[in-house]
């Protein structure tokens, strides 16, 4: 079809009218990712890709959750360092091959307790991986983060890795960083580590 002059205006034929459209669609999504129509749109798209690659599980991890039962049967937290060493042990005779503790070892306990998961990680030869995380230093701070690691006799026979996570606008996680630059040491995420 062939485009046609009304009243000295060219008329534009479907075709380029079509073109149009969809360069205009395209420098929105291009132009203004920050408009929450595009974002969600983009979410949506995410969430239906994920579904449609869905996988079963491999069977080759096993999740241990602290939750409301473990936390009345032990009876106070943090739990004895000697309950994660026993859990240590336990998993590594298992013949777990990674083991990882999202627990917060960055301030010392009894020194009997540390000398036991200390022993445990040892024993463990290097299977276990512990978290470093960033966190605000006081609640009145909002511009600067400290990073918060095992203690070093900890670290010393374990894996470290990045367990920190950023919310989107909706209050989702739907990515982690891969590697974050802490106290000038690059820290691999944990997803990745046990990837």
């Amino acid at each position: 079809m062939k485009s046609e002059w009304v009243a000295g205006h060219r008329l534009v034929d479907a075709r380029s009218l079509r073109a149009i459209l969809l360069l205009a669609v395209l420098a929105l999504a291009c132009l203004a990712p920050s408009l929450s129509i595009v974002a969600h749109l983009d979410n949506q798209i995410s969430q239906a890709r994920a579904k449609a690659a869905a996988r079963t599980a491999s069977g080759n991890f096993i999740f241990v959750a602290i939750d409301q039962k473990s936390l009345a049967d032990i009876g106070t937290w943090p739990w004895p360092r000697q309950l994660h060493a026993s859990l240590i042990d336990k998993l590594v005779s298992a013949g777990a091959g990674d083991i990882f503790l999202d627990i917060d070892f960055s301030s010392a306990s009894t020194p009997e307790a540390d000398r036991r998961l200390q022993q445990s990680l040892e024993a463990a030869g290097g299977g276990v991986i512990l978290p470093v995380f960033r966190q605000r230093s006081s609640a009145g701070e909002t511009d600067s983060l400290v990073a918060t690691k095992p203690r070093a006799e900890f670290a010393q026979n374990a894996w470290t890795a990045l367990v920190d996570v950023e919310l989107d606008a909706d209050g989702l996680v739907r990515s982690v960083p891969l590697v974050a630059m802490i106290d000038g040491t690059p820290t691999v995420a944990a997803a990745a580590v046990l990837a």
